[in-house]
């Protein structure tokens, strides 16, 4: 039954990464007729470069949200003549 189970998410990674693979290979192809020879990146490194991962992005709570969008308004407010 493990075994069973083992197989079947082999499978579903595998079938994940070839969709991946697939989405990447039909991205570069729309990009691939407007490179030159300074612009070209082959599949390869483009597919690398696609599956990096990102830094992960810092939340703010609401509160550092308002107190950054209430700062932005007081250096955007017009100086009294």
């Amino acid at each position: 039954m493990n075994q069973d189970i083992d197989f079947l998410i082999d499978l579903m990674c595998k079938i994940r990464e070839k969709e991946t693979n697939q989405r990447l290979w039909e991205q570069w192809l729309t990009l691939y007729p407007n490179m030159d020879e300074k612009s070209f990146v082959p599949f390869e490194k483009f597919k690398k470069q696609a599956l990096e991962e990102k830094p992960k992005e810092v939340k703010k709570s609401d509160d550092a949200i308002i107190q950054d969008a209430e700062s932005i308004l007081r250096v955007k407010k017009p100086k009294k003549k």
